[in-house]
């Protein structure tokens, strides 16, 4: 039994892009979109490798109040000037009027075919989306689905990069971030999709500052975005409405071959049973053999014409079958292209590993241990050594850097700090003592009756008993200065400081 399916998505296809004269444009391609007097002319002449001011550029930026952008200009160049090549598409203005808006929503049906990035600019200095510019997003992705958005960049101008503009942002509480967060919001009311754009703020004047900040972050986010439209395959805008109009055509096709299929099946069925009719109606009343032959003969023509047309209608039958075959194997091969077109080349993310069934690393992807990247655009590049390698040492964890220290390895670390000891100090205490002698005294005059011969003289002995001061030795109390705090590691002391975790693979896409 045939079953009747509808299928409705965006075909990403890899077409050239040509102008009237037929000349092809270099890749990658970059479509600037955005209102006027926000300096998209004055960025796409920066990032041709012009200078702000305009002059002997390709896009005019004089831009007046009353004024309004309408034509839709292509250029190609070098990036910044001295890179390599890419075509750059510089739009009308939005917001202008209904007519322009219809004119940029053809030309992204039919001429931004392959564009690598939108960029959808915004004054940098104003906060939300304005109302003219929901509404034509939300006409973009009626017209080519919601998918378009994940080739969009958003890009703020009049940002400057100085110290002092940095520190009132910070304080304000209004930074890139708040920024970035802010927008992505409000995309995802818009659409009810949980997508995050990506953000620059490329300051158009940045080069011709002093301040090595402005240059930094020109450098940083002019970088970022030649890698965005660079890893970002192009593709062609077929809305969901047209793969679903086809596809409701060739229902609509199948179901009147079946209706006629029916049809001239029943009529054979009839033509059939009125020859039946017709030969026993000739034999019952024996009419003219001629006439017999007559009848018989348009009859038979009849059932001719009825199988030839059944036959055209069973050839067309099995074509049409051919063609909704053909349409289910390009969905099959666009929905495998999916995952590689929602992460980027470089993505790191953990894996459990292999399993009963699955045994190799899903294609396109390489364990991050160390070893050379054996294909795309980063072959012969080292992965990142962060996996279980050396049995000694744990594998490692990954944190957000700055700009300028990606791709670089942090050894371990404990955070600086310092024990106290405490000890209140001691005294020693001494009571004193005393020394005892005695002292023999002799009287050479005294009376005989108490007498004592003594060295040949007689003379009176007695005692006199003396004792010395008491006395005590200069002992004084005194302090180390030491204090002590009693410090305990727990039960989950070891070899290394890490957090509660669970052991993945790291993996990297590299196709």
């Amino acid at each position: 039994m045939m079953r009747e399916v509808i299928f409705v998505f965006l075909i990403p296809l890899s077409l050239p892009f040509i102008q009237a004269n037929g000349e092809v444009q270099p890749e990658p391609r970059l479509v600037i979109l955005g209102a006027g007097g926000i300096g998209k002319s004055t960025l796409a002449n920066v990032l041709l490798g012009c200078s702000p001011d305009g002059q002997d550029c390709p896009f005019e930026n004089d831009y007046e109040e009353d004024t309004c952008r309408k034509e839709i200009t292509f250029e190609t160049g070098k990036w910044l000037g001295t890179g390599d090549p890419f075509t750059l598409v510089n739009t009308p203005d939005i917001g202008c009027s209904d007519g322009n808006k219809d004119e940029l929503l053809s030309f992204l049906k039919s001429n931004a075919n392959s564009t690598n990035i939108f960029l959808l600019t915004f004054n940098g200095e104003q906060d939300g989306i304005t109302d003219t510019k929901k509404e034509l997003l939300r006409e973009i992705v009626t017209l080519v689905g919601k998918n378009f958005l994940r080739h969009v960049v958003l890009e703020f101008t009049h940002w400057p990069h100085d110290h002092d503009s940095e520190i009132k942002r910070a304080s304000d509480g209004k930074d890139e971030t708040w920024k970035l967060q802010t927008y992505n919001q409000a995309v995802r009311d818009m659409f009810d999709i949980n997508i995050v754009l990506g953000g620059l703020f490329i300051d158009s004047n940045a080069l011709t500052a002093k301040d090595e900040w402005e240059h930094a972050a020109f450098k940083r986010d002019t970088s970022n975005l030649w890698e965005k439209m660079t890893n970002q395959r192009s593709f062609q805008f077929i809305g969901a409405e047209n793969v679903a109009g086809e596809l409701q055509d060739l229902k609509d096709k199948l179901s009147k071959l079946r209706k006629d299929y029916a049809k001239t099946k029943q009529d054979l069925e009839t033509v059939t049973q009125n020859l039946e009719l017709v030969t026993t109606d000739a034999k019952l009343h024996q009419i003219s053999i001629s006439s017999d032959d007559a009848k018989i003969s348009k009859i038979s023509a009849d059932v001719a014409n009825v199988n030839e047309h059944v036959t055209k209608q069973n050839s067309m039958l099995t074509d049409m079958t051919t063609d909704i075959g053909g349409l289910r194997s390009d969905f099959t091969k666009t929905l495998s292209e999916l995952p590689k077109q929602l992460m980027p080349i470089g993505s790191i993310i953990g894996w459990r590993g292999p399993t009963l069934g699955k045994p190799f690393l899903p294609e396109g992807w390489q364990l991050c241990d160390g070893k050379k990247i054996t294909s795309g655009p980063l072959k012969d590049q080292l992965t990142p050594a962060i996996n279980n390698i050396d049995r000694n040492f744990g594998g490692k964890f990954l944190r957000g850097a700055t700009d300028f220290k990606e791709w670089t390895y942090q050894g371990q670390m404990i955070h600086q700090h310092k024990h106290d000891i405490y000890d209140p100090g001691h005294t020693h205490a001494d009571s004193g003592h005393t020394h005892g002698y005695q002292d023999e005294v002799v009287n050479y005059s005294a009376d005989q009756d108490a007498r004592i011969f003594l060295n040949g003289n007689w003379a009176k002995y007695y005692n006199n008993f003396k004792s010395t001061d008491t006395a005590y030795s200069p002992i004084s109390s005194s302090k180390t200065g030491i204090t002590e705090t009693e410090v305990s590691s727990g039960d989950y002391a070891g070899m290394e400081a890490r957090p509660k975790n669970m052991a993945v693979h790291w993996i990297m896409r590299i196709l």
